[in-house]
């Protein structure tokens, strides 16, 4: 398989999901496509039977099955990093290895950034699945996303407008500066989308999300992980300081309504990315925040 060929990489990340990785890999695998798309699976270094699984898949599909291996673990930040910088196809997608796709997601998104080449990130609808047959769909309606789409302000300062198993991106033409912090999807969209939009491919979902099993349940982790993002893009970004300002007041506040230990490192990034705009920004996007929760459960 040619890479010339390839229209689309998709890039999953794993460890340790011996129990949800088949599904993962079936769910893209079997996707109907009219263009070239291939997987390139990073591992990393899981104790339990997943390496063995993915051997198996790689057996079954070597041109579309590309096993990143690795011999130590990495830990997920960089092992999402590392996997995303070895996509080399004009359109790139992300897929978690305990979440899994719905038919016809990748023709779609594919299609959508054809017609559309100002547009540089789009998402699907998702499905939370809380347990196997619990699924609900998420709270995304049509006024929550812009006429115009999300622009990098926007995705500053909401910090999640998608589920990262829906995305897909197109390549920058040249690479964006990592910086030598933990890099998360909210760092990936705010530099995928640059100067173009992000936006929503139409009001179907085509991914699904498990709850409360990946990296965004470890919660504290990621917690301080997006305080240093949020002070590094202060910096990159002094234009848009007031609505980096915004995202890290909203995470104080929720840190500290839910007695969560890392507030006080959150009001320190509150101070360090002070912008007196703050407040007016912060009012603007509160209906919006509120439609990027977890679906209540049936």
């Amino acid at each position: 398989m040619s890479n010339e060929l390839i229209k689309v990489n998709v890039c999953v990340v794993t460890y340790n999901q011996q129990d949800f990785i088949r599904q993962c890999l079936d769910s893209i695998l079997s996707q109907q496509t009219d263009f070239v798309f291939n997987l390139l699976v990073a591992d990393d270094c899981s104790t339990d039977r997943t390496p063995a699984i993915l051997a198996e898949y790689q057996s079954r599909y070597p041109q579309q099955v590309i096993l990143l291996q690795r011999s130590k673990n990495l830990g997920a930040y960089q092992n999402f990093k590392d996997v995303h910088q070895q996509a080399s196809a004009p359109y790139v997608c992300h897929c978690d290895g305990d979440d899994y796709w719905l038919p016809g997601k990748l023709q779609v998104q594919a299609d959508y950034l054809d017609r559309h080449p100002d547009c540089n990130v789009v998402f699907t609808r998702t499905l939370v699945e809380y347990a196997p047959d619990e699924l609900v769909e998420d709270n995304i309606t049509p006024d929550f996303v812009p006429e115009h789409g999300f622009r990098r302000a926007d995705v500053l300062r909401m910090i999640s407008i998608g589920t990262n198993s829906s995305k897909m991106y197109r390549r920058p033409a040249r690479p964006y500066p990592y910086p030598d912090i933990p890099v998360l999807d909210y760092f990936e969209t705010v530099e995928q989308t640059a100067d173009g939009y992000a936006t929503y491919v139409s009001n179907t979902c085509y991914s699904v999300y498990r709850a409360g099993i990946g990296i965004a349940s470890q919660g504290l982790s990621t917690r301080y992980a997006l305080h240093q993002n949020f002070r590094y893009f202060a910096k990159r970004f002094p234009h848009e300081r007031a609505q980096v300002n915004t995202a890290a007041l909203f995470l104080f506040l929720a840190d500290l309504k839910n007695r969560r230990q890392s507030w006080k490192s959150g009001l320190a990034t509150f101070i360090a990315t002070f912008h007196p705009a703050v407040c007016l920004h912060a009012f603007k996007a509160v209906k919006q925040l509120k439609t990027l929760r977890n679906p209540e459960r049936n």
